[in-house]
This record gives structure tokens, sequence and C-alpha cells, in this order.
């Protein structure tokens, strides 16, 4: 068959989109310090002031092997054995821990103890989307609360920018650094963004039950 030069380009321009698109990595929904490469920061910014805050615990499906977190609310405390195992149901087990922490009195093979996370809707300003940084690192947390506590930027974290970087060492292996904006700061970008993202119905809560945030009507 013969076309023309213009199907014939307008065909190759559609083919080349497609491979481009699936070359494109996807967007990652959650912004994890752990996966941070040593040497690298990310910059981001707070779309909401307080965290969303939970405890939260890993499970072992006894029939798949599979592992997915279990998660308390922050304000009941750290969540007891017996709460766990009730939370679990009959299905799941605790993780076991697999690294020992001699000075917390944690050995290999113990049941792996429950964390407190913090989580907050953040703008990614490096991949220029949305996400959800979920923060569970002591040091991380500690250096946050501290810098939060400040007076300048007490009830203020939203109107700045933020990075975190993983530095690698032992004792500090991240640092959470906060950014006065340029007087020419453009929001726009992020605030579109975080409107799309809030008319499909984005909830940070459903995290607490698994869920997907981003997806409301997805079941966990």
């Amino acid at each position: 068959m013969k076309f023309s030069k213009d199907t014939v380009e307008a065909y190759e321009r559609n083919l080349q989109a497609k491979k481009d698109a699936a070359e494109k990595p996807l967007t990652k929904q959650y912004l994890n310090p752990n996966e941070i490469e040593i040497g690298s920061e990310v910059n981001f910014a707070l779309l909401e002031e307080d965290p969303l805050e939970f405890w939260e615990v890993w499970g072992q499906n006894i029939e798949t092997d599979k592992y997915r977190p279990f998660r308390f609310p922050g304000e009941a405390g750290e969540p007891t054995d017996e709460e766990i195992h009730e939370e679990l149901g009959g299905n799941w087990i605790r993780q076991k821990t697999e690294f020992e922490n001699l000075r917390k009195g944690i050995k290999k093979g113990d049941p792996r103890p429950a964390v407190k996370c913090m989580a907050w809707p953040v703008y990614n300003f490096d991949d220029e989307c949305v996400q959800v940084l979920s923060v569970k690192q002591p040091s991380l947390r500690e250096t946050l609360m501290t810098v939060a506590n400040r007076s300048k930027y007490r009830n203020k974290m939203i109107k700045f920018n933020h990075s975190i970087s993983k530095t690698g060492q032992k004792f500090a292996p991240y640092a959470w650094d906060v950014i006065e904006r340029d007087d020419d700061f453009d929001d726009e970008p992020m605030n579109n963004q975080w409107e799309l993202v809030q008319e499909k119905g984005f909830n940070i809560q459903l995290l607490l039950t698994n869920g997907d945030p981003f997806n409301p009507e997805r079941e966990s």
C-alpha cells in the first residue's frame, strides 16, 4: 500500500510518542527517605502543616508469605502485643527482625517492633508531582521536631521549602533542611497539582487502613 507523506509522518510520530511513554519511568506516589541515594537529596514542599502520625507494624501472611504494613493511630500510643495480635488476625503473623539492635534489646528473629511514623502530602520539586512523604527514621523525626519548634518556623513550615539528604554517616544518616523561598518563587505548578489531587478525593487518612490516599475508591 502507498500512503501519503503526511500520513506516514503522523504514524511515525504516534509510534515515537508511544515509545517515549513506555520508556518514561512511572512517577512514584510515595517519597521514602531510605530510597534516597547516599550523597543525594530530594527537594519538596509540605502541602499540609500537620503530619498524620501512626504506628506501623509489618505482618507476614502465613499462606502466601507476602508482607504488608498494619497501622495504628498515633494518638493512642504504641500498640501492645495483644492489640497487634488482634489486628493481624488469624492469617497474619508479625514479621521477624533480620538484624540485632543491642541498644534496644532486640535480637535477630524477635518480632519486628512497632515504628512511629509521620506522613504528609508533599510536592516533589524534582519529579514535579504530589507524593506522600513517610518519615519513620528517628534521627529525621527528631531533627524535624527541633526545627519545627523554633519560633521562626512554628506552625509555618508549610510556607518554606524543604530538602532531605542522605549523608551515609553512622550517627546522622539523614539531614532535613528548611529553605527560604525566593521572592519570585512560582507556586502555581505546585498549587495546580495539589488542587487536581484533591479533586480526585485525596485522603491521607486511608493510610491507617492500608488504603491508597490517591485512590479513595480502591479497596485496600
